[in-house]
């Protein structure tokens, strides 16, 4: 187990430095490690890494099909934690294969055991992608108003960084709408 965790963190540091290939042959390493084991955390934490993975180099199949895994998985577990990252790097990668009622599906169940669990730090990134979602479906005032939501959230808990990104995607609505003042001041 400790060898996997090892190959996950290696991973993780190659992906900051933007080294994909080795990054994905380091969480495949990690997977197959895992899988060995019979490490279900490990496996599932694995699959969504080779996922994201995936997803940079392009590859959106792969990443739907890792993180659909990761989902069916992280349910037999029963461990909602990770049933809520799997099920938002699953949205995301539909999200970006086009599927957004699938993508809107998906984090909303997320959202939902967020909530339960009273993790707003992951209610807030749940709320901002949502809010992508239904920025891409034309739904402009809801996407305003689950990014309004996930920066209050962002707000309470001093995330700055997160709270910028609100602004960001509240900025770009405006521009969107030719209320320039308004993206100005976002």
């Amino acid at each position: 187990v400790a060898q996997g965790e090892s190959w996950r963190r290696q991973g993780d540091r190659l992906m900051m430095r933007g080294d994909l290939a080795r990054a994905g042959e380091e969480y495949e390493a990690a997977r197959r490690m895992a899988e060995s084991l019979d490490d279900m955390k490990g496996l599932i934490g694995a699959l969504n890494d080779v996922g994201r993975v995936a997803l940079w180099r392009g590859d959106v199949s792969q990443a739907v099909s890792s993180h659909e895994r990761a989902v069916t998985l992280s349910q037999q577990l029963g461990d909602p934690d990770l049933l809520i990252d799997s099920l938002t790097a699953l949205a995301t990668a539909e999200h970006q294969a086009g599927s957004l009622h699938e993508a809107e599906r998906r984090y909303e169940e997320a959202l939902a055991l967020a909530q339960q669990r009273d993790d707003r730090s992951a209610e807030a990134t749940l709320r901002n992608n949502l809010g992508l979602v239904r920025q891409a479906q034309g739904e402009v005032e809801q996407a305003a108003q689950l990014f309004r939501q996930a920066m209050a959230l962002n707000q309470a808990m001093g995330h700055l960084a997160s709270e910028a990104s609100n602004h960001v995607n509240l900025g770009m609505i405006a521009e969107a709408r030719h209320d320039y003042d308004a993206a100005e001041r976002e």
